[in-house]
């Protein structure tokens, strides 16, 4: 009884914290065997639009990541969780109406032992910070190209005005014959 108690309030405690940092971020507990969620906020409902059963099924995570990213997302979990108690990973997930959703999950894990071992974590939208890094890194390539054409514009000028000049003297060289000629 005393357990239980123990672990509502950790779970209220992990709630009031989510509630402070907002509505983009939400806990889950899990086990590795199986890949397997065992407990995932409300949140996750705001985040995703899936309901909380949902998450309970089995490769629920696997079955919604998009596929470009899945293949190195799961060597890098399975890398990780036999290397390291603590790890994030930063991928793409398909939410239920159709959106692309930019990822960060922490993941962290006590000692292996007996039984299942435990994951907890969260899961953060960073949607947003993908779309500013793409929207610099789009506007740093149209800057790039923008000077690239600035200079061609200046070269074509100087060979231009060099060009006119060095045209404006030949001709002046030819009067100055012509009236020495005379």
């Amino acid at each position: 009884e005393e357990l239980r108690f123990v672990r509502d309030d950790v779970r209220d405690s992990k709630e009031r914290l989510i509630e402070l940092l907002g509505t983009k971020i939400l806990t889950w507990e899990g086990e590795i065997e199986g890949q397997r969620f065992t407990y995932v906020s409300e949140h996750a409902i705001e985040m995703l639009g899936y309901p909380v059963a949902a998450w309970y099924e089995p490769n629920f995570l696997v079955s919604h990541i998009h596929a470009d990213d899945l293949h190195w997302v799961m060597a890098a979990y399975e890398k990780q969780t036999r290397v390291s108690e603590h790890f994030d990973l930063t991928f793409r997930i398909w939410a239920s109406d159709g959106r692309l959703v930019w990822i960060q999950n922490l993941i962290s894990f006590g000692p292996k032992g007996e039984g299942p071992t435990k994951l907890h974590g969260f899961i953060i939208d960073v949607s947003e910070r993908k779309r500013a890094e793409e929207a610099l890194k789009d506007l740093g390539g149209r800057l790039i190209a923008a000077q690239e054409e600035e200079r061609r514009r200046v070269a074509r000028e100087l060979h231009d005005d060099f060009n006119q000049r060095l045209a404006l003297l030949s001709l002046e060289l030819e009067q100055l014959r012509s009236e020495e000629r005379r």
